[in-house]
């Protein structure tokens, strides 16, 4: 593993830089950007998976009636402006989808594993199952997703 805020390989090293769902947790975007940018070659490109602001988490959230504090610090609605720095080329790619659950204890095990949804809903545990069973329509539990991807090119 590397850290993506200091790529240890030379200027123009790749073809292509893929950095899935993680940008969020970089420090320093900026930094980050402009040395994938330095790593890849004048005809590189570089895939930037993320969620948008309609994702699973956000979702739940509002369905539990809860307000969403998180700041996403790279997503599909602000990742474009932070590629403009560095790439002069950016296409989006929106994947509309949604998750069916069907089980909320698998549900419950998830959303309790990160620290995302912990620090945003204030409901006890049994009280958030409890919302959720209740939003099940025909044993199922549908949960919109957000996902897409920037596909970057060019020296900006």
């Amino acid at each position: 593993m590397i850290d993506i805020q200091d790529i240890p390989y030379e200027d123009s090293s790749f073809d292509m830089v893929i950095a899935n769902y993680m940008l969020y947790h970089v420090p320093d975007i900026s930094k980050a950007l402009s040395e994938v940018r330095r790593v890849l070659k004048d005809d590189g490109i570089f895939y930037a998976g993320t969620a948008g602001e309609n994702g699973i988490m956000e979702n739940l959230i509002r369905m539990l009636g809860q307000e969403m504090f998180y700041n996403n610090s790279f997503s599909l609605e602000n990742g474009e402006d932070k590629l403009k720095q560095v790439f002069s080329k950016i296409d989006i790619e929106r994947y509309p989808d949604s998750l069916a659950v069907t089980n909320i204890d698998d549900l419950m095990d998830y959303i309790y594993s990160g620290i995302t949804f912990k620090n945003e809903c204030t409901l006890p545990r049994d009280e958030v199952r409890a919302i959720l069973t209740g939003k099940m329509v025909d044993g199922v539990l549908m949960l919109p997703k957000d996902p897409g991807m920037f596909v970057a090119r060019g020296i900006a």
